[in-house]
């Protein structure tokens, strides 16, 4: 947070010194170092969650390097490839708020101008194609983000040698492309692939290992490997306090840790991990940064039943801070709602359980999720575990068959839900058999 704090000081003292009145007079070049300013400005915004205001420096930004016909070609070229990198960071920033649609405005207005201005396989066209292949991956067009990772590919090749960092991050791209569709094994290769190049001698980069080895991580503990999970989420922790001891990755290995030991059955290790999340983001982070929520979020749900004003207050403070920084849909709305369920299933209130998982769904719709997203399993087998425990098996078989229409041929849910499946229809089985019992024996009763 200090090199936070640092940097924004020495950004604001720029600019400052851009709007005075006896600041340079030779207005393309002032307006070149104060949108340099402003956007740089809103970048440790975007880092530090503070999203609304990343929004009001990148616009600033953008407004001065909008195009002038009366410049030389040159240096109109020149302050466009600017005005992309403008385009290219709003884009980044929306696709962080969670809306796609103005993401995908701005890295279109990017690819437009790169087109225009630089050679057909200038590693930055690359750079955008690699940018689009996530936002169309997240908006569930898996053909569309493999399409823009084979462009993207195709320049890398042309542009930069095998071992560069971006050919890292184009990996690291198709890994998520693979996991949102389920397809874990192609997701860990190329996620290998990615730490393979971010630890080549030639091209060390230390944070950008630290984020290859957690989306592994992820990998392992989707894959119920909690052990090698943990181990590796340990190593990127290691590097990222290393590195950057107050950076919110510290707290994003915190939780990964936390989830680890969650898969573990070990709650009680758990919750030591996400508590110290939340300590470090209390410590170093600001009250609406993104990764304080999901601390406030992992620390609730593991909350015990005679600690309920406690999770209540947690899970409204997680709510706040997605209105707050505009993402009022986003996934960790929906898994506030979902753990909400679990605390009312832990006090038996299957009503209140119920409503939240309605919530839930609500958000998920809102949220336009891709079919194969996880949490419409996650709030389905919630919704049919509650209906089992209602005793409405009936119901509770229809959500997990509701369950299945959104699940990948790998996930680990699959044997799961067939099993709860089994249970529900032998329960409704021996169900109609003690009600036929019953009718039975009354009208025997009731004969003379």
């Amino acid at each position: 947070m200090g090199k936070f704090t640092d940097a924004l000081y020495h950004l604001n003292t720029s600019i400052d010194l851009y709007l005075k009145k006896d600041a340079d007079n030779y207005t393309i070049n002032f307006n070149r170092k104060l949108a340099c300013a402003y956007n740089n400005k809103g970048l440790v915004h975007r880092d530090l969650g503070e999203f609304v205001e990343a929004l009001k420096y990148m616009n600033k930004s953008l407004d001065l390097r909008c195009d002038d016909a009366t410049l030389l070609e040159k240096e109109r070229s020149r302050l466009a490839i600017e005005r992309s990198y403008s385009h290219e960071n709003l884009g980044l920033l929306y696709n962080d708020m969670c809306n796609y649609e103005l993401a995908l405005y701005h890295l279109q207005e990017t690819l437009d101008i790169r087109n225009i201005n630089l050679p057909p396989n200038h590693h930055l066209i690359a750079q955008v194609y690699n940018n689009l292949s996530r936002i169309y991956n997240l908006l569930g067009n898996p053909l569309k983000s493999f399409e823009c990772t084979e462009q993207a590919l195709t320049r890398q090749i042309q542009s930069l040698p095998d071992n560069h960092p971006h050919r890292g991050t184009m990996y690291n791209t198709l890994g998520e492309a693979y996991y949102s569709q389920g397809q874990y094994s192609m997701a860990l290769l190329n996620f290998e692939k990615a730490l393979n190049i971010y630890q080549s001698a030639r091209t060390r980069s230390p944070l950008l290992e630290a984020i290859a080895l957690s989306n592994m991580g992820i990998i392992m503990k989707v894959q119920g490997n909690y052990d090698e999970a943990l181990k590796t989420f340990i190593n990127a922790l290691s590097i990222i306090e290393r590195e950057r001891p107050r950076h919110p990755d510290v707290a994003r290995c915190l939780n990964n840790i936390g989830f680890a030991y969650r898969g573990k059955s070990d709650n009680a290790t758990a919750i030591v991990y996400f508590n110290r999340a939340l300590n470090f983001c209390k410590s170093y982070l600001t009250e609406n940064n993104e990764v304080t929520a999901i601390s406030y979020l992992n620390v609730a749900s593991e909350l015990n039943e005679d600690q309920y004003d406690l999770a209540m207050e947690y899970f409204q403070r997680v709510i706040s801070i997605y209105d707050h920084i505009g993402l009022p849909h986003h996934h960790n709305i929906i898994r506030c709602h979902i753990y909400c369920g679990h605390f009312y299933r832990k006090i038996h209130n299957h009503q209140s359980a119920l409503a939240c998982y309605e919530k839930a769904i609500f958000h998920c719709e809102k949220a336009s999720f891709p079919e194969r997203h996880s949490l419409w399993i996650e709030v389905y087998t919630n919704f049919a575990l509650e209906y089992y425990l209602m005793a409405e098996y009936g119901r509770a078989l229809v959500e997990y068959e509701h369950a299945l229409q959104h699940i990948t041929e790998e996930s680990l849910e699959i044997p799961r839900i067939y099993k709860s499946m089994d249970l529900c229809r032998r329960q409704i089985i021996e169900t109609d058999v003690r009600l036929t019992m019953t009718f039975i024996l009354d009208e025997l009763a009731i004969l003379p």
